[in-house]
């Protein structure tokens, strides 16, 4: 399972990676358009907040995506979560510290 878990992993931070270059990308490409249409300053900056603003916004929808995607693997596969794991866990701590108790 490990191996999935490093797959997922990997598949997210190329995804995050992509989104943060394009960020970058993003700034070059407004501060060029700016220059060349003439933007006023004022222009430029709102235009650069608008697209930043929509980048964040695809990162978010990103990482629902990725988190969507990783539960229905990971149902499909029949894997339990942390929590649920965690759980079980107390339980079974708690049904080994009755059975310890003298009667």
């Amino acid at each position: 399972m490990p191996e999935i878990k490093e797959t997922l992993e990997k598949a997210f931070y190329a995804g995050m990676g992509f989104i943060s270059r394009s960020a970058d990308a993003i700034q070059g490409v407004v501060k060029k358009l700016a220059d060349e249409i003439n933007l006023s300053e004022e222009e430029g900056r709102v235009f650069a907040e608008k697209l930043a603003k929509d980048t964040e916004e695809a990162r978010k929808n990103f990482q629902v995506t990725i988190d969507n995607a990783v539960q229905k693997a990971m149902d499909a596969m029949g894997l339990a979560k942390k929590s649920d794991m965690d759980e079980l866990k107390k339980k079974l701590d708690e049904m080994e510290k009755n059975l310890k108790k003298p009667e």
